[in-house]
């Protein structure tokens, strides 16, 4: 499903809401081949974690990778205007 008046946001700004109201951290692991992108959240008391890719601060995430962001860390898509109306 598209939403094509849903504000596309970039990953950083993504990750400045999530780390400030969500509590998530972006963290990095050092990989033998590369580097792993990931965030971390606790949710009731579990910790939870959801691997991204990025090729800069400004690229813009589609809505269903934003969709697969907030499923993966428990959080509600409509907090960054996913609606399903």
């Amino acid at each position: 499903m598209t939403y094509p008046l849903v504000p596309m946001l970039t990953f950083e700004e993504i990750a400045v809401k999530l780390q400030s109201e969500h509590n998530c951290e972006l963290k990095q692991l050092d990989g033998d081949s590369f580097p792993v992108t990931y965030f971390e959240r606790n949710h009731n008391g579990a910790r939870i974690q959801c691997p991204v890719t990025f090729s800069s601060k400004e690229e813009v995430l589609t809505p269903n990778t934003l969709r697969y962001i907030c499923r993966r860390l428990k959080i509600n898509p409509s907090d960054f205007g996913l609606h399903l109306d």
